[in-house]
């Protein structure tokens, strides 16, 4: 859940990245920022979501099924945004 402290504020962003094996460079799998990553548009400073405020989004992980050691990481890039809550 995330949302933007007024309708002209930046917006933050989260990155999805996925490693495998030993291996130490992280591979972009998607990124969510702007219309895409805000779940409301009820937009307020201290940002805490209310039950209707959450969204859920899917990400494919079918392509990776096979990799070894699979390691999955959210990166949340700050623009002087809101809270972001990962559920």
């Amino acid at each position: 859940a995330y949302t933007l402290k007024s309708s002209v504020a930046l917006s933050d962003s989260v990155v999805i990245s996925y490693v495998s094996g030993c291996g130490t460079q992280w591979v972009p799998l998607t990124t969510f920022n702007g219309s895409n990553f805000y779940s409301t548009t009820n937009y307020r400073d201290n940002f805490i979501p209310q039950e209707n405020e959450w969204a859920t989004t899917e990400v494919s992980l079918t392509s990776l099924t096979q990799l070894p050691a699979l390691r999955i990481r959210f990166e949340v890039y700050s623009k002087g945004g809101n809270s972001f809550y990962l559920d």
